[in-house]
């Protein structure tokens, strides 16, 4: 928690700020606009973006980016479509950012129906509407004629759910990237409008896999099984009682392993998420991952 009297001065910076005529009319222009920023949501979720799958979305992205006023739109080696805004001061960006794909996958019905004035599809919050929210943000900059101290770097990011694991906001904050020392990040992203999350969450994904020599279940009866030995780990992490305040948690997402049901499986694998704001209690997830592991085989 910040000292009061930190508090105070922002909050006095925020409505000096907000008291600028230019963030007044960027404002204005916000919200007589929304029915264009809600067009731009239904085009964008429309246009399917399954993890890994993201192209055609971006190009179309680069598109309404470049329409919003934004001169240097370019899709980088990954497929993240960025515009450097420049400000004031020559100095690292701000990034703002929302992500391209969707957690469905590739054949999902992405069309949009309207019920009332609520729209539903998949992915049309997330982040269909974070998506449109920044071309709205730079065509109201650009409306307004606003020119910010700190340059922004506008960023809709490829592979951010599932197995993307981040990738494309991994390739902005890597060595000689766009965002290598940016100044700070803003992820438009989800659905209501009651929360601004201002920490961050640490998450650490492994895949598990444990081989043997398969073999003929009656023949080779009493073969080392990897199934068997993942089932073991498995119990043993589900029965672990993981550190707190904060919290860790652990999800056994996916596993699998075998080709027939007569057949000893000579692998077995499995997929799990460890998450925590502590990057100690991460490491102790990981160290009992291990160790589990260790024992089981």
């Amino acid at each position: 928690m910040l000292p009061d009297t930190i508090l105070e001065d922002r909050s006095r910076d925020v409505s000096q700020l907000l008291g600028r005529a230019d963030v007044r009319a960027a404002g204005e222009h916000i919200l007589a606009t929304d029915d264009k920023t809600l067009a731009d949501q239904i085009d964008l979720t429309e246009i399917p973006a399954p993890p890994f799958g993201e192209d055609a979305r971006g190009r179309r992205m680069a598109e309404l980016l470049g329409a919003a006023g934004l001169s240097n739109v370019e899709q980088d080696s990954v497929g993240n479509v960025v515009a450097l805004r420049p400000g004031a001061e020559d100095r690292e960006p701000l990034v703002l950012s929302a992500h391209l794909d969707t957690v469905f996958p590739a054949g999902t019905d992405v069309t949009v129906h309207a019920d009332g004035d609520l729209f539903r599809a998949p992915g049309v919050s997330d982040d269909g509407r974070g998506l449109a929210a920044l071309v709205t943000v730079a065509r109201a900059l650009s409306q307004a004629d606003i020119t910010t101290r700190t340059p922004i770097l506008f960023a809709a990011t490829v592979g951010e759910e599932g197995s993307g694991d981040l990738r494309g906001v991994r390739h902005l904050f890597e060595s000689g990237g766009a965002a290598a020392d940016a100044a700070g990040f803003i992820s438009l992203d989800g659905a209501g409008m009651k929360y601004v999350v201002t920490r961050a969450l640490g998450a650490r994904r492994f895949r598990v896999v444990l081989s043997g020599q398969g073999g003929h279940s009656w023949i080779n009866y009493g073969a080392p099984n990897p199934i068997h030995a993942l089932g073991r780990a498995i119990g043993a992490l589900a029965s672990w009682p993981p550190p707190t305040d904060p919290a860790l948690s652990l999800t056994v997402a996916r596993w699998g392993g075998g080709t027939s049901v007569n057949a000893i499986p000579a692998e077995a694998w499995a997929e799990l998420d460890f998450r925590s704001e502590s990057i100690g209690h991460l490491d102790v997830g990981e160290e009992r991952l291990r160790a589990v592991l260790d024992r089981s085989v």
